[in-house]
């Protein structure tokens, strides 16, 4: 199961952050390359064992290397290999103290929940992290003050949401609709939160919430075959005949509420930076040549994986609006090391979105520091709304925010 809040960024990790390090050895470098560049489990593992073979590796390359294995466990479901790497894990990736220590611990506990084996451990992983949290008092460094509060709750939210789930796991009912009802209260909009608490109050007998929670769920995309199971299961003890169409008419019409209000509510009025670049047809194309239209402004590259899932959306959105007067334009960051790999990318994912080539000024106009990092751009040339990196709600907030400006 994902974690709560997915969202995940490229912060251009190989195209950047590792050729940053001068002295790094290039074939460490095209090592740790490969290994997140495969697919196969398999292979990778095979791939990580060769890296962790070598001597005097570089720290940086040997956490980039360590956190591809914990994933890699992870997602295999192998929970007694990624219980004997743990030691390691922890050791190469330098835990610091605080709000950092707090998120790596919170990561840990949610890899271990669905192995009942292991339950106690992901439990007291999740109770220290809580722990480390609401005890922080200072700003972590990097985060501004102003925002902290904010961020401070979300991150709450979500440790409390995977303490909740390993309760519920190890059936400790009462407990775990404690910290969930607090994880809902912030992540209201989020589906697996609203998923967990509804499977939990179906355990402590209150089938009327149970139900409420799990339409949520159901209604804002949850795609775990559990809900459809629960639904029908506590539907029947919760409500009959017309109460009960009554009630799902009323959480489809506040979810809805719901999720207009989240996606509106970042909104800004900026001028968008102006630019001219090569197009991958051929020629070149100007923002301005775009005003008068929505645009959605994507900087991506081709070794990004977030990039990888956000493609189909960006692809879809476009699509279905294009007719409505929308345009999409992905810009590539790619390096001269991968530039070569864009017309392959673009073809084997038949998209039909405008490509350009970055010249390393629009990135730094925009303060692009993450990819991907999406620009909503209304009709007059102004950016309203900025998605940076890859969420599960991409998809819903964008037809929101698309249909909002085209109606302006």
């Amino acid at each position: 199961m994902k974690s709560t809040v997915s969202m995940i960024i490229c912060v251009f990790l190989f195209a950047a952050a590792v050729s940053a390090v001068p002295d790094e050895p290039a074939d460490q470098e095209s090592m740790v390359k490969e290994i997140y560049e495969t697919v196969d489990p398999q292979q990778r593992l095979g791939l990580i064992d060769a890296f962790l073979a070598l001597e005097d590796k570089d720290p940086r390359m040997n956490r980039y290397v360590y956190k591809a294995y914990f994933k890699t466990l992870e997602a295999m479901g192998d929970f007694n290999a990624l219980e004997a790497v743990l030691p390691d894990y922890i050791n190469a990736i330098g835990i610091a103290d605080g709000v950092e220590a707090a998120e790596t611990y919170n990561m840990i506990a949610y890899a271990f929940t669905p192995s009942l084996k292991h339950l106690d451990m992901a439990k007291a992983y999740a109770r220290k992290s809580l722990e480390i949290l609401l005890s922080a008092s200072e700003t972590p460094r990097g985060v501004d003050p102003a925002e902290w509060p904010a961020v401070r709750a979300m991150f709450e939210a979500n440790v409390r949401d995977t303490l909740g789930y390993i309760l519920y796991r190890d059936m400790v009912f009462d407990e775990a609709v404690a910290h969930l009802e607090k994880s809902v209260k912030v992540l209201e909009d989020q589906w697996i939160p609203r998923m967990h608490l509804g499977m939990a109050y179906e355990k402590t007998g209150d089938f009327k919430a149970s139900y409420e929670n799990l339409l949520y769920a159901d209604f804002l995309g949850g795609d775990d075959p559990e809900i459809a199971d629960a639904l029908k299961r506590v539907g029947e003890k919760a409500f009959s005949g017309w109460e009960k169409v009554a009630f799902e008419n009323k959480i489809r019409e506040n979810v809805k509420s719901l999720i207009s209000a989240k996606a509106l509510a970042g909104e800004t009025n900026m001028a968008a930076p102006g630019f001219e670049l090569d197009s991958l047809e051929g020629g070149r194309v100007a923002l301005s040549d775009l005003k008068g239209s929505v645009v959605l402004l994507d900087f991506w590259a081709t070794w990004c994986g977030p990039c990888n899932l956000e493609m189909p959306v960006l692809e879809g959105i476009y699509r279905e609006y294009a007719a409505a007067g929308l345009k999409a334009v992905a810009v590539s960051v790619d390096d001269e090391e991968t530039v070569g790999d864009v017309p392959g990318f673009i073809a084997a994912r038949n998209l039909t979105l405008q490509v350009l080539y970055n010249d390393g000024k629009a990135p730094e106009d925009y303060g692009v520091g993450g990819i991907p990092a999406l620009y909503v751009i209304d009709k007059k040339g102004n950016i309203r709304f900025k998605h940076v990196g890859y969420s599960d709600d991409l998809l819903r907030s964008l037809k929101v925010q698309v249909e909002y400006l085209l109606n302006e």
